[in-house]
């Protein structure tokens, strides 16, 4: 069961999964710290999540005034399918390094994309990669086609499947490498209104890694003129001093702006080796309908 952890002074459980009622759905207001059960996401309403307090009452919460609290580290993964996975990451990183940033564009080989549409097309290099090297389906279609989506459902969505999504300081504590999607919600932009955002997300990065075991974000950013990739870094400790991407990204991990998901987590790590395809999937997954994605 996933325990979700109350931030700030106080979050309302209400009896529906809306504030639209104003007070007359609040069925009490839960204290900052205090932990919950989430049973899963709202039916139509993925910003709100269903869950049960410590007296055994049920009700909904806005899912981005909640953590998870101890969300655990990544899944362990055979070194050679996160080598696959990683160098088809890398790789298209490099090759398309002229491509420019461009809002509600998804495929990079029109010359523009933004930053959903990125990670969906680096992911599908990368589960075909990963596919072929274990010579069976460890990502599936469906999984790919979660991906087809804005960046703050390419975080949550997968999130809420799996059981696991990082936020706050618990992300200080991860063991990054390659394969995590990261979220982060920039502001409060007319074209997110009105998509279920669960925490907003306006942007997302993921990460890989070079030859010299260094960590990168790979993204398609306005600020990066496209695709582009900038050091992972670290936020710093007492004695260590903050580099990279996430020195500069400190502020919205501590605000819980930033959100993290491991993509493995939705793959099919345990079949056995001798395991072939699945009749119905092959292992080349196709480019999905890029014109149902949101921008973004």
């Amino acid at each position: 069961m996933v325990k979700l952890r109350v931030l700030g002074d106080s979050v309302n459980l209400r009896s529906e999964p809306s504030s639209a009622g104003g007070q007359s759905t609040v069925i009490e207001a839960v204290a900052g710290g205090q932990l919950v059960d989430q049973e899963g996401p709202a039916n139509g309403h993925p910003d709100w999540v269903k869950v049960k307090n410590a007296a055994g009452t049920r009700g909904f919460m806005k899912r981005m005034l909640l953590c998870q609290n101890d969300p655990g580290q990544p899944s362990e993964v055979p070194s050679n399918l996160l080598k696959a996975y990683n160098d088809a990451i890398v790789k298209a990183t490099n090759d398309f390094d002229d491509v420019r940033y461009k809002l509600g564009k998804k495929d990079p080989e029109t010359g523009l994309v933004d930053c959903s549409g990125w990670i969906c097309f680096v992911n599908r290099l990368a589960f075909n990669a990963v596919n072929q090297a274990a010579g069976r389906t460890v990502f599936t279609s469906a999984t790919l086609e979660m991906l087809n989506t804005h960046s703050d459902h390419q975080v949550a969505l997968p999130g809420y499947r799996v059981g696991q999504i990082i936020s706050v300081t618990d992300i200080d504590r991860l063991d990054f490498r390659p394969g995590l999607l990261i979220g982060l919600n920039f502001g409060d932009y007319d074209w997110e209104r009105g998509q279920g955002r669960v925490f907003e997300i306006d942007h997302i990065v993921q990460t890989m890694q070079t030859d010299d075991g260094t960590l990168y974000v790979t993204q398609s950013s306005s600020g990066g003129d496209g695709v582009n990739s900038v050091r992972l870094g670290r936020r710093g400790s007492a004695g260590v001093p903050a580099v990279g991407w996430l020195k500069t990204m400190s502020q919205l991990l501590e605000s819980n702006r930033m959100h993290v998901i491991d993509i493995f987590g939705l793959a099919n790590l345990t079949a056995p080796a001798s395991m072939g395809p699945q009749a119905d999937e092959p292992l080349e997954l196709g480019t999905p309908d890029l014109s149902r994605a949101p921008p973004g």
